[in-house]
């Protein structure tokens, strides 16, 4: 009986002791060819080197850091109830109260594509002019309208009807 208790003593101290070790990690939440998301669970420094280390393994070398977030995963609710009964006499008197708060919980996630990021393209900017220098701009006229047409006894012009 008392071997039995020290070894599970024993097992019970490298299970706190492994669970001490790890400090964070990465969790998959979803993956395909082109990249994936990843829950940061514990430590945020552990939990991102663990993403990192997926991340290269899955895309086979370089990838991109798409997004990351604080995620909603669902809601957590806490409740509490009290109460009291008192008898005086023949009559009994009850009291009571109740309390509950939902909370969303949270966890942070990382949305990466596989690949390097794409260079954005360059954007061509002419030259501002030289400070003093003359500047043409050219206007261009409006179309002209179209001819009056006649229609019976009223002269129509651009839309509009024009007695005689």
């Amino acid at each position: 009986m008392v071997r039995r208790m020290a070894s599970l003593g024993f097992i019970m101290g490298v299970l706190l002791a492994l669970n001490g070790c790890v400090m964070g990690y990465a969790e998959l939440v979803r993956r395909d060819q082109a990249g994936g998301i990843l829950a940061l669970k514990g430590d945020r420094q552990a939990a991102m080197q663990d993403a990192q280390a997926q991340m290269q393994a899955h895309c086979g070398g370089p990838y991109t850091v798409v997004s990351e977030e604080n995620a909603v995963v669902g809601e957590q609710t806490a409740a509490s109830a009290g109460g009291s009964q008192r008898q005086y006499g023949n009559a009994q008197y009850q009291s009571g109260s109740s309390y509950s708060q939902t909370t969303a919980v949270t966890e942070y996630r990382i949305t990466y594509a596989c690949g390097a990021a794409a260079a954005p393209a360059p954007v061509a900017v002419a030259p501002a002019p030289a400070v003093g220098a003359q500047v043409t701009v050219e206007a261009t006229a409006p179309p002209p309208p179209p001819p009056p047409t006649v229609q019976g006894n009223i002269t129509v012009q651009g839309g509009v009807g024009v007695g005689p």
